[in-house]
């Protein structure tokens, strides 16, 4: 891929063929209501799957169906990131069963980030791993430092629920994220199966007797050469902007929509997030623009300082989950995390007011017993309108972003990310929803204190100056 190439897709689809899904319970509701009536093919990527028995048990009485109709065209596969998909044991061990018995319909491949270390390789997944030392040190852990396979997505036959949810019973329940459903669009549900089948070729294969084999293709760094070709479209990143500049300059007559998609994984040199967010920020008006980002894992890149120049507002939402979940590492992260990426939002905030003449707004996620997992970026643009009988103002939807990414160091440099820009049309009952998704997520939020800087916040400032790029 060369210097510039974005490793991307847009397709035109029919809005009438997207919901906003505005709740973990939609999403299970869904998510399982597509998979019960597959006939063809379930493609589920996610970081990893953990307690919920209820979808494998959908997973085996489909493909009983399937079997006993004697068509066996029924096709499920999985990929998930090596790491943290063997630390959800029991799960795993589900997962791994359906292959003994259902081996012709069934697949599951595990991605191991570039650099992290081989534990099948070095045989340390029987040995170590089940000693004491091994317990603490807690290697899958350790390696999800390092980077982990972070694509979120959601196939059955031509539906594709598009998430930074994970299949596991907190995202089905009380973590909120953002949970887009679009049907009846075979060509794009065609596009992200190949897709998973050439991740797949690189990950390693549970065997039906739960061994674990190699990769079929050893070489990681091909597979942004063979993404590229998949995708097929070396001028997506202009395709963006022409599509951009033609829904300002038809200045609420937009008609179309636009769903755009993007890879980044920096360790094998595709790095497409960056001209992707400068496309969208690029504006001959940044003035009448405003912007609103939201992650639960907010460290911006330095580059956010510079795409958002001159514009009108910026809106943060963010709020680490908190999940102590088990093991001293665990522990230290989940008691950390908040602090360092509420002193990380405060530089970025402090840096950019002192450079730029624009309201800044921070809000936390503040629901009982509820977490934050929503990540997107959206971005609205103050078009000339006639409204009534008179010409006024109104705050359009230019776009958004959504999918796995948090936009922050760590999907920038460490994470395989797949995102989305969705252009919308104007005037259509999906921009409606896209507000309100919006909308509804602010009604859960406060506004964000700043903590008084003692001695020791202020040392601690400094020394995440130095260590932001690696969280």
């Amino acid at each position: 891929m060369s210097k510039g190439q974005v490793a991307g897709r847009l397709f035109r689809i029919n809005p009438e063929n997207i919901e906003v899904l505005d709740s973990p319970s939609s999403f299970k509701n869904e998510l399982f209501s597509i998979v019960k009536n597959a006939k063809k093919r379930v493609c589920i990527s996610s970081l990893y799957v953990n307690q919920v028995n209820e979808f494998n048990d959908i997973l085996k009485n489909i493909l009983e169906k399937d079997i006993l109709s004697g068509n066996n065209d029924l096709k499920i596969k999985f990929v998930l990131d090596l790491n943290r998909a063997i630390r959800s044991r029991i799960q795993f061990e589900q997962l791994a069963e359906n292959i003994r018995r259902y081996p012709k319909s069934f697949s599951l491949s595990l991605f191991r980030i570039p650099g992290t270390l081989d534990i099948y390789k070095y045989r340390i997944l029987p040995g170590l791993l089940n000693t004491r030392i091994g317990r603490y040190l807690n290697i899958p852990l350790i390696n999800e430092i390092i980077g982990v396979y972070h694509i979120k997505l959601y196939i059955a036959d031509d539906n594709i629920i598009i998430s930074g949810a994970n299949l596991s019973e907190e995202y089905l329940s009380d973590r909120q994220d953002r949970y887009i459903i679009i049907r009846d669009e075979k060509h794009i549900c065609d596009y992200f199966e190949k897709v998973i089948d050439l991740i797949g070729s690189y990950s390693y294969k549970v065997l039906p007797n739960k061994e674990i084999s190699q990769p079929c293709k050893k070489n990681i760094y091909q597979l942004k050469d063979e993404l590229l070709a998949l995708s097929g479209c070396p001028d997506v990143i202009d395709q963006l902007g022409s599509e951009i500049r033609r829904k300002i300059n038809e200045n609420g007559n937009y008609k179309d929509c636009v769903l755009m998609l993007f890879f980044q994984l920096s360790k094998i040199k595709i790095e497409s997030e960056k001209s992707v967010l400068q496309k969208l920020f690029s504006s001959p008006d940044p003035g009448s623009t405003d912007i609103t980002i939201v992650s639960p894992y907010l460290n911006l890149p330095d580059y956010f300082n510079k795409f958002l120049k001159g514009v009108n507002s910026l809106s943060i939402i963010s709020g680490v989950p908190l999940n102590p979940g088990k093991g001293i590492l665990q522990g230290i992260r989940s008691l950390l995390l908040p602090i360092i990426y509420d002193d990380i939002n405060q530089l970025f905030i402090h840096k950019l007011a002192k450079e730029e003449n624009c309201n800044i707004y921070y809000n936390e996620y503040n629901r009982q017993n509820w977490s934050l997992h929503f990540k997107g970026i959206y971005i609205y643009r103050k078009i000339k309108k006639i409204l009534g009988n008179a010409n006024g103002v109104k705050n359009t939807l230019l776009a958004t972003t959504l999918g796995s990414s948090n936009y922050n160091e760590r999907s920038k440099n460490r994470d395989f990310e797949c995102s989305f820009v969705l252009i919308p049309p104007e005037n259509h009952p999906l921009e409606d929803c896209l507000n309100n998704e919006l909308g509804n997520l602010r009604k859960h939020t406060i506004k964000h204190i700043a903590p008084i800087i003692t001695l020791r916040r202020f040392l601690c400032i400094k020394l995440i100056k130095y260590l932001k790029k690696y969280l």
